[in-house]
């Protein structure tokens, strides 16, 4: 059964979640595997991992078909969300895609107000905004400047960020209502429905599953365990004890640290406007992190 957690544990869980899925471009380009193909063992390996660990820790794996209805719901949310990101990859890289697609933390300030008529933290009326305008300094401001591929990188980035947050708040709300289920159970189900999904995708777009190596296969291991083994188990157990409009702004960790990778990793060239962005960003998520009405 899902553990209950104070709302402080649920705040480190989200933070930690976050940190630890900023890693997931990293081994997605490690592994130079195909973004679809790579998609696919992502949610494949981090489902098998799960089902081990569940199965080794004895925990319940029947569901019932609503439970089961829930969690499908949530893996094609997931699935669409991971097609529109991989894509978005090879328009603008890794870090500004996450950036882009962690926008979702509009679309859960909006969830919490009008669905679950939730009064915003003032800070979070602060930092929101702040938050994105230290994005646009990494992005760029003027349309007509950008190029095509920045252009359809941020158009991708826009219906990433509207089904990831729906992803969300698929998870919080899935969360709450199968608390029978363990955290574990519930991401490995996702991770096994979703890969299959995936799949479809992959073998409709003509890529290759073939794994060429082992340090491809490595890669892609470590792909299934940041993105689900790890990082989505803190998310699931954080998000269901966070109010959805604080626990989008902490998200926005991940594309922050992405960023950070992606000048140090891969060495991509920046400037004072984007290293401004980034501590406005963080500065944000800081301000919109601390203690207020909203907990």
């Amino acid at each position: 059964m899902a553990e209950k957690l104070t709302t402080r544990t649920g705040k480190s869980y989200m933070v930690l979640g976050s940190a630890i899925l900023s890693f997931s471009p990293v081994f997605f380009l490690f592994s130079g595997a195909q973004p679809f193909a790579a998609a696919f063992y992502r949610m494949l390996f981090g489902g098998i991992i799960l089902m081990v660990i569940a199965l080794l820790k004895n925990e319940k794996l029947k569901c019932s078909g609503d439970q089961l209805g829930k969690v499908t719901i949530s893996a094609f949310l997931f699935a669409v969300n991971l097609y529109i990101y991989h894509r978005n990859i090879g328009y603008v890289g890794g870090g500004i895609a996450t950036l882009l697609g962690n926008f979702q933390v509009f679309v859960l300030a909006g969830y919490s107000v009008f669905a679950l008529k939730e009064r915003l933290n003032p800070k979070l009326i602060i930092a929101i905004p702040l938050a994105l305008f230290g994005i646009s300094l990494i992005i760029g401001f003027e349309w007509s400047g950008l190029s095509d591929n920045l252009k359809m990188g941020l158009l991708f980035g826009a219906m990433g960020a509207s089904v990831y947050g729906a992803f969300l708040i698929s998870l919080r709300r899935s969360m709450d209502s199968c608390n029978s289920l363990s955290p574990i159970v519930f991401v490995a189900q996702m991770s096994i429905i979703c890969s299959g999904m995936l799949l479809m995708l992959t073998l409709g777009a003509g890529e290759s599953i073939n794994i060429t190596g082992l340090p491809m296969l490595g890669s892609l291991i470590a792909y299934g365990f940041v993105g689900q083994v790890t990082g989505h188990i803190f998310i699931a157990r954080g998000i269901s004890n966070t109010v959805p409009s604080l626990a989008g702004l902490l998200h926005l960790l991940q594309p922050a640290l992405v960023y950070i990778w992606d000048i140090t990793i891969f060495r991509k060239a920046t400037n004072l406007h984007e290293l401004t962005g980034f501590l406005i960003a963080m500065g944000a998520v800081y301000l919109g992190s601390l203690p207020g009405r909203s907990k």
